[in-house]
């Protein structure tokens, strides 16, 4: 074969310069490939990690989780008959049950938060609730009741019957209810597109709900990327903003269902100056004439006749139908008084939590002292019960609808005695009180007293202002009546013991003076301020005097308040009779 060096050379012919360009193209077209290799499987590795966040929400923003919330939690159901609460737009910790398609609601959570005039009682396993005009009962037979494990429920719609409430059921493998009592403006917006009802603000977190275009939610709350809103469905969670539109601003229908009740009362044309008389046996009652000689403007008069003496309810009576007769010659009202501290064989705690704790007691109780005080023709009842327990609260609340009704067939007026509003002092209900009696007392004294261990004024003008600017969170002006003292506590201190003894107001300055004790004008406490030492002891006393009541009387005004107690009568000097007089004019 003869070689064309020519070829070597390649200086091909036409034809091999053809087949030569063919197998660059095909290496070309070989090493292109090549290099789409490793954008292929990049591309492939994009989608698929697309496809995980998608599934996972690894990735912020790119889909979200597909993972389902476990909607029991939310609501903190744990068993199949256990119905969830959305309360006022909130998940609570507390759970109803569904007993025979009804719902029924804790009594403890329908007392605190839907009706507190519901009353049950434990022990009798009886529910009550009493009206301006009788008291209703219910057993736990009957089907408004549910006990389980020796926890009463209420059937949703029997509350319903006395209470102004917005609810709504859903059952659909979750059984919840979305109550709402709270009223007000609501922040609405529409679903702009499909998106999930989720757990956080963030797409990673399990969805609750799937939500279409169109549907209304409820915005609870915002910032700037995510609204935690209610759902139309019954479940609360976060929605991104940008799948939210046409947000505005709704008022919300208050229900208005059940008309409230009409507590009738009785109310004095003018100020109350009420005087306490203390009578402590038969013989005491002829001496109203000289308690009341010296007062002036005062228009009732409140005998200590009635005093539980046992845990049956019973009690003693020293009233007299003379006294009111003669009172009422004078012009003068009487309000009978019943105490629970008088009689030394009666425990005012133990005894007295006996005695409301059982309704027939207590319903008798309240029978009879009305009954007493219509026997003798006087013209109210003022109910003076002291150092009750904190579990007697409840018993007492009702002990007060039910006297309340039992009053108001009567004609005769109900007055209760209150401590100063505190924490301790809360148990006395008197939310309930100004509701259904006719006038709430304070007992605006006793700030320092016998137990105390340092010496202090029995009324300074700030407890006086504290405690009626606390009662009037909860009951109307038009009801309050403030009691000032008529006594003060001589404070003698020392070989380091403390001991005070309340004294009138005459024994009170003539101390002061015997004892030759300087004294001055306090203005923070708003007393006549003594003090001085012998060869013994040290002395301290806040003076209750004229002056120390006009600047109670001055506040008293301010307010508006429905008038004037104290006590006691027969403590005072005449002097002060004469701005109780002013206060009572106007």
């Amino acid at each position: 074969m003869k070689i064309d060096h020519k070829m070597l050379d390649g200086d091909f012919d036409i034809d091999e310069k053809k087949g030569g360009s063919k197998r660059r193209r095909r290496h070309r077209r070989n090493k292109f490939l090549v290099m789409l290799i490793p954008l292929f499987v990049a591309a492939v590795l994009i989608l698929m990690i697309g496809f995980v966040s998608y599934k996972t929400g690894l990735i912020e923003g790119f889909g979200g989780s597909n993972e389902e919330a476990d909607r029991q939690s939310l609501f903190s159901v744990s068993k199949d008959n256990e119905v969830g609460i959305i309360y006022n737009d909130s998940y609570i910790e507390t759970t109803a049950l569904k007993v025979n398609d009804e719902i029924y609601v804790p009594f403890d959570f329908v007392h605190e938060n839907l009706n507190p005039d519901f009353y049950y009682n434990e022990d009798e396993q009886q529910l009550l609730y009493s009206t301006p005009s009788e008291t209703m009962s219910w057993k736990s037979d009957d089907s408004a009741l549910y006990i389980e494990d020796n926890v009463c429920y209420l059937a949703l719609s029997f509350v319903k019957q006395y209470t102004n409430l917005y609810t709504d059921e859903f059952s659909d493998g979750l059984d919840r209810v979305i109550i709402k009592n709270d009223w007000g403006e609501a922040s609405m917006a529409t679903v702009a597109k499909k998106t999930e009802l989720r757990t956080g603000e963030s797409t990673k977190r399990a969805w609750i709900e799937k939500l279409a275009k169109g549907d209304s939610v409820k915005i609870i709350s915002a910032n700037d990327a995510w609204s935690y809103v209610r759902t139309n469905g019954g479940y609360i969670g976060y929605v991104p903003n940008k799948r939210l539109k046409d947000v505005h601003t709704e008022e919300e229908h208050e229900v208005t269902d059940v008309a409230p009740f009409d507590y009738t009362s009785i109310h004095y044309d003018g100020k109350v100056v009420l005087g306490w008389h203390q009578v402590t046996n038969p013989a005491a009652n002829a001496y109203l004439g000289s308690v009341v000689s010296k007062t002036s403007g005062m228009n009732v008069v409140a005998p200590t006749w009635l005093s539980l003496r046992d845990t049956d309810g019973a009690f003693t009576d020293i009233s007299s139908s003379d006294y009111v007769t003669q009172a009422h010659n004078m012009g003068l009202k009487v309000w009978v008084v019943a105490d629970n501290f008088n009689f030394s064989e009666f425990s005012p705690t133990a005894d007295t939590y006996t005695v409301l704790s059982n309704t027939e007691k207590r319903q008798q109780l309240a029978e009879y002292l009305v009954a007493s005080v219509v026997n003798c023709g006087a013209d109210g009842l003022n109910i003076d019960f002291e150092q009750l327990s904190g579990e007697t609260g409840q018993h007492f609340a009702q002990f007060i609808r039910e006297l309340s009704i039992e009053c108001r067939k009567s004609g005769i007026v109900l007055s209760v005695d209150n401590y100063v509003p505190m924490a301790y002092s809360k148990l006395y209900h008197r939310e309930v009180q100004g509701k259904v009696a006719d006038y709430v007392i304070i007992m605006g004294y006793d700030e320092y007293n016998a137990a105390s261990e340092e010496a202090g004024p029995v009324a300074s003008i700030g407890f006086v202002r504290d405690g009626i600017d606390k009662t009037l969170e909860e009951v109307d002006a038009s009801k309050v009546i403030n009691a000032v003292p008529f006594y003060t506590r001589i404070w003698t201190s020392g070989d380091g013991a403390l001991s005070s003894q309340a004294v009138g107001m005459s024994d009170a300055a003539q101390f002061i003076a015997n004892h030759a004790l300087s004294m001055e004008w306090d203005e923070a406490s708003g007393y006549n301020y003594a003090t001085g030492s012998d060869s013994k002891n040290t002395y301290q006393v806040w003076l209750e005097d004229a002056q120390s009541i006009a600047l109670k009387l001055n506040y008293m005004k301010e307010k508006n308040l429905a008038g004037f107690a104290c006590w006691r009568l027969g403590f005072e000097k005449s002097e002060v009779w004469q701005d109780i007089a002013a206060y009572a004019a106007e």
